[in-house]
């Protein structure tokens, strides 16, 4: 019975990565629960479950220009989320994590963490007066925590 409703998703699905990707499916491998590989005959593709709010997310990240993420794939001309029985899923291109290096990997995000920043980070300005008595009231209260230490340790 189980392996029945498998197959039945199975082609549900497929056909419906054909209408809308022109995906010919000819094997899904399910990795978790929210995660499938689909193997195609153009390439390896990875679904996956995610919530209706990631379009904005992956909007987001295009607008400000970034460019080290697997966006995900075209539906109907439109980079979007998809919904199939009433669960909302994204299709990627899947790579493989044995053929990326960790340490280039980690590299890779840190320089496009640090890009992120700059582009979405601004500077505040301050105001002397208020910041001067937030530093004076600060520098007393540290200035009370190492006089007790100090008495501690002299004690």
């Amino acid at each position: 019975m189980r392996k029945e409703q498998d197959s039945k998703y199975n082609r549900s699905l497929k056909q419906i990565l054909k209408d809308n990707y022109n995906l010919d499916v000819l094997k899904i491998e399910k990795k978790t629960n929210k995660t499938n590989i689909l193997y195609c005959e153009n390439g390896s593709y990875l679904l996956k479950k995610c919530p209706n709010s990631l379009d904005r997310l992956f909007s987001f990240l295009q607008n400000v220009g970034v460019t080290n993420v697997v966006y995900p794939e075209t539906h109907n001309g439109i980079m979007s989320v998809s919904t199939f029985q009433n669960e909302n899923y994204y299709l990627t291109p899947y790579y493989d994590s044995k053929i990326i290096v960790p340490e280039k990997q980690a590299v890779d995000f840190f320089n496009e963490l640090v890009e992120l920043h700059s582009k979405t980070a601004f500077p505040r300005n301050l105001s002397q007066k208020r910041s001067r008595t937030k530093i004076d009231e600060i520098s007393k209260q540290l200035d009370y925590k190492f006089t007790l230490i100090e008495d501690y340790i002299r004690s």
